[in-house]
């Protein structure tokens, strides 16, 4: 496991991602630092509403932020597992004294540590900086971090599953984003048009398709939502844990395919 951390590690910073995560996490250090100015500070000076609602803005950015690293991290590791199974490169790991099942996981688990760990730290720095400039004190934010990491481990085991089966970075990456954009609407579907298209489409087939099929896939952004919530202490609506179950057992469930299809598999 040391030495699978170590080895990514080197992929991280041959890779230049630690100039892109520093770069990143400039950008949002400095939209902090440039938006102190006196008329903000002296309209929300003295307002509980303004300083809640500004609170809740730095809540969300933060948030975003976490996000947005989520991203970057999916993107740039979806070609890892296929370059690691190329031919020579392949020889190198299947040929040392570890079950494969051993191999995938190991693997795995060192890329949520090393991209997880820059997540943390780049989060952290923009904390600080929120708590300097502002005076931010929200250490129910873990839960935004927590969420994403989760998140991340859930995305990490669909593109390995993809990179395992067919071998190329591109169909890795376009899986990765027709799943986000299947996930996406189905998530709009069972929130916010369930009623009104059900209306439309006027077929229970239809809805009971598309009812399955939020069921059954993965649903990181609902996921997130809930940890999200839970970080800025937000209870207006009850919380999806749907979402976080199935999304969980399905991970689970895919791990486990993986696994078994990657040791019958010749390289």
């Amino acid at each position: 496991m040391i030495a699978m951390i170590r080895d990514t590690w080197g992929e991280f910073r041959g890779r230049r991602m630690t100039f892109l995560f520093s770069f990143l996490t400039a950008l949002a250090v400095l939209a902090v630092i440039g938006s102190l100015t006196i008329d903000f500070e002296v309209t929300i000076e003295g307002d509980p509403g303004m300083m809640a609602g500004a609170q809740r803005a730095m809540e969300h950015g933060f948030s975003t932020f976490v996000l947005l690293l989520v991203f970057v991290s999916v993107m740039s590791t979806a070609g890892l597992f296929p370059r690691m199974l190329r031919r020579g490169t392949a020889d190198y790991y299947l040929s040392r004294p570890v079950s494969r099942a051993s191999l995938y996981l190991n693997k795995l688990l060192a890329i949520e540590v090393v991209y997880g760990g820059a997540i943390v730290v780049c989060a952290a720095a923009l904390y600080m900086t929120l708590w300097i400039t502002y005076g931010l004190v929200a250490p129910a934010l873990l839960w935004v971090l927590a969420g994403g990491l989760l998140s991340l481990l859930v995305w990490l085991s669909f593109t390995v599953f993809v990179g395992i089966q067919t071998g190329s970075v591109g169909m890795t990456i376009s899986a990765t984003f027709v799943l986000w954009i299947v996930q996406t609407l189905l998530s709009g579907w069972y929130n916010e048009w369930r009623e009104g298209l059900a209306d439309f489409l006027n077929s229970q087939l239809a809805v009971g398709l598309l009812d399955t099929l939020y069921y059954i896939l993965p649903k990181m952004s609902d996921m997130y939502e809930v940890f999200e919530r839970l970080g800025i202490a937000d209870t207006t609506a009850n919380m999806n844990w749907l979402a976080v179950w199935s999304t969980l057992l399905f991970m689970v469930a895919l791990m486990w395919v993986t696994v078994a299809l990657f040791q019958r598999r010749d390289y």
